[in-house]
């Protein structure tokens, strides 16, 4: 008894010591976690404020773009009456409620005896009324004002910082301004809107999504546009304010300088005790729009949630300690009879008998799934001897088929003073479907190259009956296109199963170097020249063999002169694929074939495998490969 005690107490301590780790280690994780989760999610709610920030404001600058260039054939219409010039300013104050005032500022003496002239129409404040009155005079001389000076030398738009307009629209405002030119492209008057700030206030006050978070719009030299703003206000540079600030700041720099090139992103800084991040983006005019948020404001809740997690976590182990002590001391004693039996049975004495447990608890149905597995261990070994020996079995005989095959392939190749001829071939798996075959007689050479649809045991039975008939009509001397007509007929007979054969078959005449050959759906062969260029052999795809008999193949020919050589080749080759889905290519291969011009067919053959075995880098065969290649000796 005393040692069950120590047993239990041993064992709810190290269940214990489990949990606390596994609490604490989830408690990290989960706070990690949703830490990473919660900073995401902020960062993605501030882009997608900046970018509707962006995108409601453009709306905005862009109607009043619109509002501007749109009436300025109306000014060139009625230059002659300047009285009507008024009108045309009116009409966009009136039509665009963002407008407080327009413009037509001509240079000086367009219109004989007046240095100055300006149409104006502006929006009073008090009454909303639309007036007009002449801007321009001693007081207010708008030659030398950015809103005119800009756009008349670059002959652009341009939106102007903000200024006070004192003379015009007596408030703190922007203005866009757009050159008229003549017929040769001189600018003659500029024409303008001024829109009020406060707008801007308004719609970014509805988009801090958190209470300490800071929404600013920018110009495009850093003064600020949003009249609320912790880091300075309406009409102050930012940049000098940060550079006037004694507080240590991390990453404002750099930030000031993506946002001064009008850049696009999402930084961290810290400006004394104060930790955030801050997302900015260009608009179309060249301000700039950001949203900054505190961390304090991001994890607020998360840390609640933590601190309650902790507590709960606590009295959970506690609750744990208590409840494992009682349980283990109740179920020790019948468990160590029970370790006993089940030791034995994994010695793998299956015939040995377990406790007899009387409860019906979980120790119980412990003790019923023991023996349940202890029958099916037995009759599983059972099974799992039928079954390694049927495996065994198997692969002795696709050992044996794959000697076969390999047989049935050529691997004497002739010696002869006249041309030189080499083939190679690797399987997939352990049977594969390509194949390659020759006979030379009277100075005669018959090669052929195939593909057989499929992998496998399928595919080299189709591969075994194209060799023999190959190797049969190449006894009966026909023209190729008749030879590879009944080879057809001979695999659409019976092919239910719809598989065929990619073929090239060719006839060599090794005195005149006159070559015949009909291409069955197969990859063209590449012919090197004594010279070394190497190109596609032009071929009429015709059909696949198998497919449908009867077919009426078209045969072709060609001249291969001494020192030239033909490559055929299976498409493992091309579509040798790495890791990364490319394929190795006919780029590649004919630039092999190029730079070894002079090798023999055998170290040739060799040269291609080991590029493309390289070219795996490791990873399995995709396809069959299969290389024969035949040429005339210098």
């Amino acid at each position: 008894m005393k040692h069950g005690h120590s047993f239990s107490a041993k064992l709810t301590l190290n269940v214990l010591a489990l949990s606390s780790v596994l609490f604490l280690v989830s408690l990290g994780i989960v706070s990690y976690w949703s830490n990473s989760l919660i900073f995401e999610e902020a960062s993605k709610g501030a882009r997608n404020l900046v970018d509707k920030n962006i995108s409601e404001i453009n709306g905005i600058l862009s109607s009043i773009e619109v509002s501007v260039s749109s009436n300025a054939w109306n000014v060139k219409e009625h230059l002659s009456d300047p009285d009507f010039l008024y009108h045309v300013t009116d009409r966009i104050v009136s039509e665009n409620e963002n407008i407080i005032g327009s413009a037509i500022a001509f240079v000086s003496n367009y219109y004989e005896g007046k240095h100055f002239f300006s149409p104006y129409s502006y929006r009073e404040q008090e009454t909303g009324r639309i007036l007009s009155k002449q801007l321009g005079n001693e007081d207010y001389d708008y030659f030398y004002m950015e809103w005119f000076s800009a756009p008349f030398e670059s002959g652009k738009p341009y939106w102007g910082e903000p200024y006070f307009d004192k003379g015009g629209g007596e408030q703190l405002m922007c203005t866009y301004s757009y050159p008229l030119t003549d017929s040769q492209g001189r600018v003659f008057a500029i024409m303008t809107a001024d829109i009020a700030l406060n707008w801007i206030s308004d719609i970014q006050a509805a988009m801090k999504p958190y209470p300490n978070s800071t929404v600013v719009l920018l110009s495009s030299i850093g003064t600020i546009l949003s009249s609320k703003s912790i880091v300075g206000n309406l009409g102050e540079n930012i940049y000098s304010n940060f550079e006037n600030s004694t507080v240590r700041s991390r990453n404002v720099d750099k930030i000031l300088n993506s946002v001064l090139n009008h850049e696009k992103g999402l930084m961290q800084y810290s400006v004394g005790s104060d930790h955030g991040f801050v997302v900015f983006g260009p608009l179309s005019n060249s301000w700039v729009a950001t949203v900054s948020c505190t961390y304090s404001d991001i994890f607020a809740g998360a840390s609640r949630i933590l601190f309650l997690i902790i507590g709960i976590g606590i009295l959970g182990i506690i609750l744990l300690f208590l409840l494992c002590y009682r349980v283990i001391r109740r179920l020790t004693q019948p468990l160590s009879e029970f370790a006993n039996s089940a030791t034995e049975i994994a010695k793998g004495n299956f015939e040995s008998s377990l406790p007899e447990i009387k409860s019906n608890d979980e120790i119980g149905l412990l003790r019923d799934s023991f023996a349940n597995m202890q029958s099916s261990l037995k009759n599983y070994i059972d099974e799992l001897k039928i079954t390694t020996a049927a495996n065994e079995r198997f692969e002795s005989e696709l050992s044996i088929a794959n000697k076969i095959q390999a047989a049935m392939l050529p691997r004497d190749f002739p010696v002869s003073d006249k041309f030189d001829l080499f083939a190679c071939q690797k399987s997939s798996k352990e049977v594969g479907g390509d194949l390659y075959d020759f006979i030379v007689k009277d100075n005669v050479c018959y090669f052929a190259i195939g593909d057989v649809s499929g992998k496998g045991v399928p595919a080299s039975l189709v591969m075994a009956a194209t060799k023999a008939a190959f190797r049969f009509v190449a006894t009966l001397n026909l023209p190729l296109d008749q030879m590879i007509f009944r080879i057809n007929n001979s695999l659409s007979e019976n092919n239910e199963r719809g598989m065929f054969v990619t073929f090239f078959l060719g006839r060599l005449n090794l005195d005149t170097g006159l070559l015949e050959y009909c291409n069955a759906g197969h990859n063209p062969p590449m012919v090197t020249r004594a010279d070394g260029t190497v190109c596609k052999l032009e071929v009429i795809p015709n059909l696949a063999l198998g497919v449908w008999s009867d077919f009426p193949f078209k045969a072709q020919s060609a001249v291969l002169g001494k020192g030239d050589r033909v490559t055929l080749y299976t498409d493992g080759i091309t579509e040798a694929e790495k890791a990364d889905g490319s394929l190795y290519g006919e780029e590649r291969l004919i630039e092999l074939l190029s730079k070894n011009r002079d090798m023999t067919q055998e170290a040739l053959c060799s040269c291609i495998m080991d590029s493309v075995n390289d070219y795996f880098e490791g990873r399995p065969q995709n396809d069959d490969i299969t290389l024969l290649s035949l040429g005339l000796k210098r």
